[in-house]
């Protein structure tokens, strides 16, 4: 299944989050597999907001900028 996720810049700074689901634990952008059938974007919000502690409305998405292509890790 396919992951998404996105990247939370603020100023000259982004968010990562420890992964402790790879061995070793490493640091990776905000993502998360969608439930059912649910739009990337708001799978990758969902994930950020979970996994942040934030809520959604406190995030601005930037609809003007293209999706990223994924790779297998």
């Amino acid at each position: 299944p396919r992951a998404y996720g996105l990247v939370v810049v603020r100023e000259d700074k982004c968010l990562l989050v420890r992964d402790g689901r790879a061995e070793p634990a490493r640091w990776t952008f905000p993502f998360g597999f969608p439930d059912g059938d649910e739009p990337e974007r708001a799978a990758a919000l969902r994930a950020f907001t979970e996994q942040c502690d934030v809520d959604a409305e406190e995030v601005r998405v930037l609809h003007d900028v293209a999706p990223v292509v994924a790779y297998p890790l």
